[in-house]
């Protein structure tokens, strides 16, 4: 069973660079921020005389990956990782807290992401989890793909609910109870399941908040008129993560839609979008091929 909630975050080693003196009260990081090529998500602001005064319970700590997922990440994956922490803390863009990740394929989009949720699920600047769920969609014949990636850089420490398959009966109990855990013990903290299903049961998903959604093939998404997009759309989450290599395609309108879903608003409708950027770029794009056009026939 997954239990990642306790009052006092000590880092194996780490204590000992705390003076020698461990205190019940005192919030240390996960992992040590100071060894050799760890990979620091969050650093706390240096505090004032003032500040420093603060109690232990209110200061904040840093955010570190895991080292034994870290020794894995390329340099791109950690500029990525660290890319998705800022965007879905809100850190980026103040009061949006998603993002379209656009690596190509074959550049290690899944392991970014598993660094990401386990991040979540252990640590924050506070030292306690910073979600207790996170639900990944993806295309149905990659659910067992995604199940095994977790399986393989996690070793086993996180239990997966992945639906694939089964009657709509025992699906709808079984996303019930996903969807009814609470801290500070969660058997299943993330639910891999099929865009299809997430829309046929749609009614027990938009029973309770989750932490983080994470879309895989995101490009599924372009079109926000379909129930697919409604459906994952209104569910109750606030930190939200597209993957696509192909964000950008025929329509612009379609990537104000990707956009749309991860932060809601940020360009504003479909119709100012249109008309403050489409409309503009499209036009623009007709004048360059009218003078290459000049170009070519002189």
């Amino acid at each position: 069973m997954f239990t990642g909630y306790t009052n006092v975050h000590l880092a194996s080693g780490y204590e000992s660079k705390c003076l020698g003196v461990k205190r019940s009260s005192a919030k240390v990081a996960l992992h040590d921020p100071f060894e050799e090529n760890a990979l620091v998500l969050y650093e706390p602001p240096e505090l004032n005389v003032h500040e420093s005064l603060k109690s232990d319970a209110e200061k904040l700590v840093h955010v570190v990956v895991d080292p034994s997922l870290t020794k894995f990440l390329r340099p791109h994956q950690q500029e990525g990782v660290k890319f998705m922490y800022d965007c879905v803390t809100g850190l980026r863009i103040p009061d949006n807290y998603g993002c379209i990740m656009a690596d190509e394929m074959g550049l290690g989009k899944k392991l970014q992401c598993i660094t990401l949720v386990w991040t979540l699920l252990r640590q924050s600047p506070e030292a306690k989890p910073m979600i207790d769920k996170a639900i990944i969609v993806t295309p149905s014949s990659l659910v067992k793909n995604w199940a095994n990636e977790l399986s393989k850089w996690l070793h086993g420490r996180v239990n997966p609910l992945a639906i694939d398959s089964g009657s709509k009966a025992e699906i709808d109990r079984n996303l019930a109870q996903f969807m009814s855990q609470r801290p500070p013990r969660i058997a299943t903290p993330i639910l891999i399941i099929s865009y299809e299903t997430f829309r046929l049961h749609v009614g027990e998903l938009h029973r309770g908040t989750v932490g983080l959604i994470i879309c895989d093939e995101g490009h599924r998404l372009k079109n926000s008129e379909n129930q697919t997009y409604q459906a994952l759309v209104q569910l109750n989450c606030q930190r939200r993560v597209l993957l696509s290599g192909t964000p950008i395609q025929n329509d612009l309108l379609e990537y104000f839609s990707l956009v749309h879903f991860v932060n809601v608003g940020l360009l504003g409708t479909a119709a100012e979008f249109r008309r403050k950027f489409e409309i503009p770029i499209l036009r623009s794009r007709d004048a360059l091929t009218s003078l290459r056009n000049a170009i070519l026939n002189h």
